[in-house]
Formats: structure tokens, sequence, C-alpha cells
């Protein structure tokens, strides 16, 4: 049974613009120094800076590296339950393929 939390699993390749963009972001946190970084949140005229923590630094270093590669990202929650089809679609293998090796 899947529960109503089911995660969307698409996910599109980047545009140039956007693999140029996750190159020089890439290139920025890549050095161990910048695990530990800010950014500033702006809203109606409002901006509050915003610490982010070592792992989610990671996280975001993670997906713009494959997002520089051109690869399409998807990010999946490890408690996440997922349809057969969903899957097969997370894997890159037909529904009927992944059948038979579940069984």
């Amino acid at each position: 049974m899947v529960s109503n939390d089911t995660p969307e699993l698409t996910a599109r390749p980047p545009d140039e613009a956007g693999i140029n963009l996750a190159r020089e972001l890439t290139r920025r946190l890549a050095p161990p120094s910048r695990r530990q970084l800010s950014t500033w949140l702006a809203e109606d005229g409002e901006a509050e800076e915003i610490a982010l923590s070592p792992h989610i630094v990671e996280l975001l270093l993670q997906v713009l590296t494959e997002t520089a590669k051109g690869n399409a990202v998807t990010i999946v929650p490890i408690h996440a339950e997922l349809t057969t089809q969903q899957s097969a679609d997370l894997l890159g293998v037909s529904r009927p393929f992944l059948i038979v090796r579940v069984r």
C-alpha cells in the first residue's frame, strides 16, 4: 500500500543555463572550507540570513554535481513507500522486469 505522502518521482534534465549555473555553484561549494554556509532569504522587502548545516550543504553539492553533468535528479526519502511503477522508473527498468526480479 502506498501512503499519501508518496513522493512524486518526476525529474527533467536541466537546460544549458541550469547546467552552467550548477557548474559555477559546484565550483564555489566544492572546497571543504565552504561546508558551513548561510544564505539570505528575501520576502516583501525583508531579508533574513539562514545558516545551512554541513549536511544540507553536502546534499546540495551532490544535486549540483549531477545537475552540472546534465543529469536529472530525483530525491526520495529513505522511508518512502513506492509503487512498483515508481520503483521501476527510479531504477530505470520496466515494471515487468522489476516484478520478475522481486518475485
